[in-house]
């Protein structure tokens, strides 16, 4: 999806430069930003901020939550979420 919206507003938009700023891929299942927005100008990555101390070291653990519910809450809960999510 990202990338057709991309190719179309290139087409749309000649002779134009275009400039992105992300930290993250454009799409969750494929780290496609450089396909997408074409060269890269430059890249200010997590450990090169760590070295120039701009942020603290990142330590990340990787678990899954637990969590429970009512079972009789859960119709509630899907016609909620619907609602909010517009399907």
């Amino acid at each position: 999806m990202s990338y057709v919206f991309a190719a179309r507003f290139r087409d749309a938009l000649l002779n134009v430069l275009f400039i992105g700023f992300t930290g993250t891929p454009i799409e969750q299942n494929d780290a496609n930003t450089r396909p997408v927005s074409s060269e890269y100008v430059s890249v200010y990555d997590i450990q090169q901020a760590v070295i120039d101390k701009a942020t603290s070291p990142i330590d990340y653990e990787s678990r899954i939550a637990k969590s429970s519910m009512n079972e009789a809450e859960l119709p509630k809960v899907d016609s909620e979420f619907e609602e909010i999510t517009e399907g």
